[in-house]
């Protein structure tokens, strides 16, 4: 089955995904840009109202600093979809 969503009407979808992600400790791309070929992946750490600050991970699963991304500035973002999952579980078996 699917993990329940709710969508607090006090939030924008895109703050509600954000929320829902950091609360789940799922990882997730950022792109700024519609043709941003290398999304940023990571956890997120904090939501702000104008900054997301987002644990960044690499492709083989180790940790690669820190992305502080503007709100404003996201085109697009995934939430736990296979990419995603498989850098969590590279993620998760290296930080045991």
């Amino acid at each position: 089955s699917h993990p329940s969503f709710d969508l607090d009407m006090e939030k924008d979808l895109l703050e509600a995904f954000l929320y829902y992600a950091k609360s789940e400790d799922l990882v997730v791309s950022i792109a700024l840009t519609e043709s941003d070929d290398y999304p940023s992946e990571g956890l997120i750490e904090e939501i702000t109202e104008e900054f997301i600050s987002l644990k960044l991970i690499k492709s083989n699963g180790f940790e690669d600093g820190f992305a502080y991304v503007k709100m404003e500035d996201i085109c697009f973002m995934f939430v736990d979809s296979l990419e995603e999952q498989s850098l969590k579980l590279l993620y998760n078996d290296l930080n045991k």
